[in-house]
């Protein structure tokens, strides 16, 4: 059969298709994508018809054997080879003519698949589209790590077969209340006016102590939920640990390709390893990306137990196990570090451990020597733990962004600052702000309301009258 020659039946694939389907032929789409194949995309889609007549497991062999074993395209009759699969595959169409001919066979010859996709649609977003279902959906927008990390996630609760203490789902989809039907709500968050379109639904654990805010981001917002159950739906339909080791790499590749290239990612901000298969493929992704560090949290005990070993010989794998979880009685058993979560501060020194301000301390490869805290943070409910969590998060700011906000007043770096001159500084800046035609900066708008907001910072953490011996449970580079 003609590569080319069911292309004509492109409009067809919509109505043959539906969801499920397309999602079934992901992995191999992008399997040609990143191969050198990218023309045989077309192809592999366009001859969809063929399923009519088998089934889907046959029909995926056939034409993988098919497009792998053909050479059609790299003899010395290339440009004829094409034009006559263009004009057979385009008979009878409106499109076929000779300029379009001589125009796809110097695209196709190319290998400019992007090229010829346009000539077809006018656009190139058919390509766009294809890659947007193909790969998963990897973020560098966390503040607290900041766009040089980039962040996996999956469903909160969902994906998390050990959590115990932080244990919250957000079910996937709202849940219509005939009764709210074509009514308005003034949103929480925002103020305006909103046309009801169902209820959120959320389950906590019955142990549950803390909030989970990674499942808090998928209440508020309905297209990051979407997101990572997409990503979910994508790694259960790749198959086993190498299928799914395939298409995270090709999906990070295909994200640093058109987001930068980030010095580290952290696995899972949401969601942790929900069986075994699933930590080799990351494994595997490790090993095929070594100039890239990983890192991840995670209460997946027994799987992490189960390859202790393994683990060790990945130099930019970085594993922590996160306390809280179902089964931490375990935990001693395995020589990989532990995080902690405390309440405050004094807590952690009376523990003897460091509080990790920006995830470097769960970068950095070790055993039970490297154990670290974490402090309550986040979205939590009222009472004393939203209490501890304002402190907590007062206390952090003050010491990770001391250094750099002594350096943007012109301050010894290791300088205290006091309230009185927090105080005079905001005056300051309040006046840049208001005026800033009078008043000569090197700094934009963005970064003074941001020191604005570091200096109320040192203003409550003296109001709080933090104790100096915490110093202690800070990282030797921030003190």
């Amino acid at each position: 059969m003609s590569y080319l020659s069911v292309i004509a039946y492109i409009h067809e694939l919509y109505a043959m298709l539906h969801f499920c389907f397309v999602l079934s032929f992901v992995v191999i789409i992008f399997f040609f994508i990143f191969c050198g194949w990218e023309i045989k995309i077309l192809i592999f889609i366009y001859r969809i018809k063929v399923f009519k007549n088998m089934g889907l497991r046959e029909f995926i062999q056939t034409t993988l054997r098919e497009f792998l074993n053909e050479n059609k395209y790299m003899d010395d009759a290339l440009n004829h080879v094409i034009a006559n699969d263009i004009n057979e595959s385009f008979k009878g169409t409106k499109i076929l003519s000779d300029q379009f001919v001589n125009e796809s066979v110097v695209l196709l010859a190319a290998n400019n698949d992007k090229g010829f996709m346009k000539k077809l649609y006018e656009t190139a977003d058919m390509m766009d589209a294809l890659l947007d279902i193909c790969v998963l959906t990897f973020s560098s927008d966390n503040t607290k790590l900041g766009g040089s990390i980039a962040t996996f996630s999956l469903p909160a609760g969902w994906a998390c077969p050990f959590a115990n203490l932080c244990l919250k789902k957000v079910y996937r989809h709202r849940v219509m209340n005939p009764e709210k039907a074509g009514t308005t709500k003034t949103s929480k968050r925002t103020g305006k006016q909103a046309d009801y379109k169902g209820d959120v639904q959320v389950t906590k654990g019955k142990d549950a102590e803390f909030d989970c805010y990674a499942a808090n981001m998928e209440m508020l917002y309905d297209p990051l939920r979407a997101n990572r159950w997409r990503n979910f739906d994508l790694l259960k339909a790749a198959g086993d640990w190498q299928g799914q080791a395939d298409l995270i790499v090709k999906s990070l590749k295909y994200f640093f390709d058109t987001e930068g290239e980030k010095a580290a990612v952290r696995i899972h901000e949401s969601g942790d390893f929900y069986n075994g298969e699933y930590l080799k493929a990351w494994m595997e992704v490790a090993r095929r990306m070594p100039k890239t560090k990983f890192y991840a949290y995670t209460k997946s005990v027994p799987y992490v137990k189960a390859m202790e070993k393994e683990l060790s010989g990945i130099p930019n794998l970085s594993i922590t196990l996160s306390a809280g979880g179902k089964i931490d009685a375990e935990m001693g058993d395995v020589d990989v570090k532990e995080s902690h979560v405390f309440n405050t501060p004094e807590d952690v020194l009376k523990a003897g451990l460091i509080v990790d301000l920006d995830d470097s301390l769960a970068q950095a490869k070790g055993g039970k020597e490297s154990n670290f805290a974490l402090l309550v943070h986040g979205t939590q409910k009222k009472g004393e733990m939203s209490k501890n969590k304002m402190r907590n998060e007062t206390f952090m700011a003050y010491w990770k962004y001391r250094k750099k906000l002594n350096n943007n007043l012109g301050k010894p770096e290791n300088h205290h600052l006091s309230r009185e001159e927090a105080v005079e500084a905001l005056g300051y800046i309040d006046q840049i702000l208001t005026n800033p035609d009078k008043y000569k900066t090197r700094f934009s708008k963005a970064n003074l309301e941001f020191m604005g907001k570091l200096l109320r910072y040192v203003k409550k953490y003296h109001a709080y009258k933090f104790s100096p011996e915490l110093i202690n449970v800070i990282p030797e580079k921030y003190r």
